[in-house]
């Protein structure tokens, strides 16, 4: 594994550094850039939703990090919001006609589909 300096000390692989190039990051690196990019698109997202938007959409890719040398996984923060909360809208819909309950973070994340999918519409008109 080849490292590479970072704040006078090894923390992270060479192919650690280019994936955070590339806009991929670890986890809870991730979550405030989602929360960012989904502002722009007009759509307020917690924390809590942001993390379950990066879980759903799944990591890309995993890399060595840190003093000994933990693999740790990475996530692009470039989400296709659209489709990752048709997915999870699909799921949740299976879910309750499988007999399922909806929980807090299910209804909130429901509620911004439709939000998202007002903006779209919104976009569209323009």
């Amino acid at each position: 594994m080849r490292a590479a300096r970072y704040g006078g000390g090894w923390s992270r692989s060479v192919n650690a550094e280019i994936a955070e190039e590339n806009n991929k990051l670890p986890l809870t690196r991730a979550i405030p850039v989602v929360i960012a990019n989904a502002a722009a698109l007009g759509v307020r997202l917690t924390r809590k939703d942001a993390r379950a938007i990066l879980i759903e959409a799944g990591s890309s890719e995993w890399h060595h990090v840190g003093k000994f040398a933990n693999r740790v996984d990475y996530y692009a923060t470039e989400v296709n919001y659209s489709q990752v909360l048709a997915d999870m809208k699909s799921s949740l819909e299976y879910n309750t006609s499988q007999g399922g309950e909806f929980y807090d973070v299910d209804l909130r994340l429901l509620a911004l589909v439709e939000e998202l999918e007002l903006s779209e519409q919104t976009d569209s008109e323009r």
